[in-house]
């Protein structure tokens, strides 16, 4: 069964309930695991999805989903990068960026190959180090100081 780090409780008092943030990972769960089971055939099944959650060393197949219009996912009237959005509920809850992500060379359909299909695999990705995009910024910041 496909669960996250911490699954939101629920009382029958609404005052009590957990706020729609801390209940997104869940409805991205449940959303996913529908679009998985309605394809036909393609990249990545609610198996595979499983076997790469349950096995993080291991190679993994692409799960994908289809690209939307502008390439994000709404999961309870919010959007955001579904890349982004699994690998945050799977791998890194404190990740707050697309920026802090890169494919594995392994992925068919990373997110940046602009295809109909995405990979949301969550270990098709690797996080950048916060360091690595400090320098980044700063080599930035020191080009734009050269330029004025």
């Amino acid at each position: 069964m496909l669960s996250t780090a911490s699954e939101p409780k629920f009382t029958t008092d609404p005052s009590l309930n957990q706020t729609d943030s801390e209940c997104l990972p869940l409805a991205a769960v449940d959303s996913l695991v529908k679009k998985l089971k309605k394809k036909k055939s393609g990249q990545g099944t609610v198996e595979d999805l499983e076997f790469a959650l349950a096995n993080p060393g291991m190679h993994s197949k692409c799960v994908t989903i289809p690209r939307s219009l502008d390439g994000r996912l709404q999961v309870s009237h919010r959007k955001g990068l579904p890349h982004v959005i699994y690998c945050r509920v799977w791998r890194w809850p404190d990740l707050q960026s697309h920026h802090e992500l890169k494919p594995v060379p392994e992925c068919l359909y990373p997110y940046d190959n602009k295809s109909q299909l995405i990979c949301i695999n969550p270990y098709h990705y690797q996080r950048i180090e916060p360091q690595s995009l400090l320098i980044v910024s700063d080599r930035f910041a020191r080009v734009i100081c050269q330029m004025c």
